[in-house]
């Protein structure tokens, strides 16, 4: 299990989630889903040793302290590297490249300087980003197939990530936006019953109002998808900027 070499912060926090339990279900989830997914071996697939938003001390640092206006969510924490998470103030994308942390800060026209920096601005403004499921989920493995294409999550993952903490933390965090990042953010609030309905119909810029939330509905951002549906990406942040 990879080691951070920090104190952990105590702070106000809305939603502090059961790590342990956490983990222990999704060990489960794979001892007893494989027969269901024959051709995906799960043990691989899965990381159950750790959970980068525990590691990272997320929920207890990142928590913006008079409430959460924005929630971002995203997919499940980076499976290529645990270094190249969110919520790692010490990692900068090398100068040619972007990933979640570069396109997002650049779309909110967040420069405050350092990775930590701008993560301080983040939860300043009053934004936190969650994933929608919370263990690292490996989309490719040294023993796939060579050219077969990376493995998506599986629905009943989704799904037990939602009723596991996701409903809970949406419930508990009540956020006015929520700005779902992928097909992955979309399908999970799909399950929640609240948002269900109004979800079923929608795409990329999308705006959809649920009582007294706002959702909107994005691509999740990276270098190909900044090419594939930059219009559309910039016009589900137009919407955000609209409301805030």
């Amino acid at each position: 299990m990879p080691s951070i070499k920090r104190e952990q912060v105590h702070q106000s926090a809305v939603f502090v989630p059961d790590y342990e339990a956490i983990l222990t279900a999704y060990r489960r989830y794979v001892t007893e889903a494989q027969d269901r997914h024959k051709k995906t071996d799960l043990k691989k697939r899965i990381n159950t040793e750790y959970l980068p938003s525990e590691l990272y001390h997320v929920y207890d640092r990142w928590q913006p302290r008079d409430g959460i206006d924005t929630l971002f969510l995203a997919e499940s924490p980076p499976w290529s590297s645990v270094e190249n998470y969110f919520y790692n103030e010490n990692y900068e994308a090398p100068d040619n490249k972007k990933n979640l942390s570069t396109i997002l800060f650049d779309k909110l026209h967040i420069e405050a300087g350092t990775k930590d920096d701008n993560l301080t601005e983040f939860m300043a403004r009053g934004f936190f980003l969650s994933d929608s499921v919370k263990c690292v989920w490996r989309k490719k493995l040294a023993t796939d197939t060579p050219g077969a294409g990376k493995k998506n999550i599986p629905r009943d993952l989704i799904r037990l990530s939602v009723y596991l903490t996701l409903k809970n933390e949406i419930l508990s965090m009540n956020p006015r936006i929520i700005f779902l990042l992928g097909k992955t953010a979309l399908r999970a609030m799909r399950y929640i019953e609240r948002f269900s309905s109004a979800l079923q119909d929608v795409s990329v810029g999308d705006h959809e109002t649920v009582g007294d939330t706002h959702i909107i509905v994005c691509a999740f951002l990276s270098e190909r998808n900044l090419k594939r549906y930059g219009k559309d990406i910039d016009l589900a942040f137009r919407e955000l900027e609209s409301l805030r």
